[in-house]
């Protein structure tokens, strides 16, 4: 594939272009992907997600035309927002908390340019080519820090809106969050659009937990057929820190999401949920990595997928148990429905351990509904398409129970239900 010709980057100084550091960073990951080009099948972290697919059809511009007004957004029920619109945060838009440290990453580097170097890491191109992409042409982000001992009081959605534009366009966002000892975050990641023709999102998220932090991030993936999410999200855990990830997937053209947590010291511990709930031709690619790197460390993975019609799930989970190391609990799973002979499943869970004294599973099942219940619920009049809707979602909707803020799940759980009410109820 044609790299430079499949992504316009802008011809103008985006941020940081003033310092020495950015621009070097910046030079090389644009320079290394002219030289690879996009990721293909034949490299095997990519080999179920194809992106001619996206490449073949559409052409880029990575510099988004301002609205002359501000387009619409959904709003998450009893949260803060942080609004970046069309490659730049938006403060007009946005109602931050008073008391944490939250702003554009364009300002905390103008402000302590020294700080926001040391955790914004370069990215390796050759295992990460998204998100060194997302390193040569990176326009904004968030910078997140709370001090030790902060909880926020009340979850932050992070919204990367797209207005209504005259041609495909990508935004590349990197977000920095920090939170000290004893600190706690519950961020919403929501990518939304308001553009009728494609649009390319590509968000990078480095986290830092310093001990006894605790950190929630929910990914939001909406029904928005012309949208393509490409998301990295990194975490680096101390002693007795908690990071809770929470993904639900209704549909995209492509969507591919890397988690990667590293758990440095004892008693850290890393739990990756989510759901999927895909139709049509979407197609949703979760990637996840967990690095047992200290003693007495614990991971939990549990993934549930719904493929339907000609839609395309894919699940690859590692667990990576490093040398000379004790106590290790990692457990994972990957259960999908296949409910029709043109859907697609890729799951592959991997093990990789280096160490004797450790708690390890993995495992994964495909399967249809259940006919004998489908006949129960028929036999006591209720019809096909119902019967199928009350089994599905009792297959999935039971993840949502470890959300613990009830307004939030409510609001995804409203989210899931009127996107298979709408396919079981609503469909020829």
């Amino acid at each position: 594939m044609n790299a430079q010709a499949s992504i316009i980057r802008p011809n103008l100084n985006l941020f940081g272009e003033n310092l020495s550091e950015i621009s070097a960073m910046r030079a090389e990951a644009w320079k290394e992907f002219l030289n690879e080009g996009w990721p293909d099948r034949k490299w095997e972290q990519w080999k179920y997600t194809d992106l001619k697919k996206l490449l073949n059809h559409y052409h880029f511009k990575a510099l988004a035309k301002k609205p002359a007004k501000f387009p619409q957004f959904e709003v998450c029920p009893n949260t803060y927002q942080a609004v970046l619109l069309d490659g730049e945060f938006c403060p007009e838009l946005s109602q931050l908390p008073k008391a944490v440290e939250v702003m554009s990453l364009q300002e905390a580097l103008l402000m302590d340019t020294e700080e926001v170097l040391r955790y914004l890491r370069p990215m390796n191109y050759k295992e990460q080519p998204m998100a060194a992409l997302n390193q040569a042409l990176m326009s904004d982000g968030l910078w997140i820090r709370l001090p030790a001992d902060c909880v926020l009081d009340k979850p932050l959605q992070m919204i990367y809106l797209h207005s209504e534009q005259r041609e495909p366009v990508a935004t590349f966002y990197r977000n920095i969050i920090v939170l000290g000892h004893s600190s706690a975050l519950t961020l919403i990641e929501d990518p939304q659009s308001q553009s009728r023709l494609h649009v390319l999102s590509n968000s990078v998220t480095q986290v830092y937990l310093e001990s006894e932090a605790q950190f929630q991030c929910i990914g939001l993936q909406r029904n928005l057929p012309l949208l393509s999410q490409f998301s990295w999200l990194s975490i680096e855990q101390k002693r007795l820190s908690q990071a809770r990830l929470f993904n639900i997937a209704l549909g995209s053209y492509i969507g591919r999401y890397d988690l990667h947590s590293s758990l440095l010291e004892p008693e850290a511990m890393c739990e990756m949920k989510g759901i999927y709930v895909l139709t049509g031709t979407s197609h949703t690619d979760y990637h996840t990595r967990v690095d047992h790197i200290a003693s007495h460390t614990k991971s939990i993975e549990v993934y549930k997928g719904v493929v339907d019609q000609k839609a395309h799930g894919v699940f690859n989970g590692k667990v990576m148990v490093h040398p000379n190391i004790k106590a290790v609990d990692a457990r994972q799973s990957n259960h999908n429905l296949l409910l029709s002979n043109t859907a697609e499943i890729d799951t592959k869970p991997e093990l990789e351990i280096y160490s004797d004294d450790v708690k390890c599973s993995h495992g994964a099942t495909i399967g249809q509904l259940d006919e004998q219940a489908l006949f129960y619920l028929q036999s006591r009049g209720i019809e096909l398409q119902a019967a199928k809707l009350m089994l599905t979602q009792g297959f999935v909707l039971e993840l949502l129970n470890e959300i613990q803020q009830e307004d939030i799940k409510n609001y995804l759980q409203g989210l899931l239900e009127a996107k298979m009410q709408q396919h079981f109820l609503l469909r020829d």
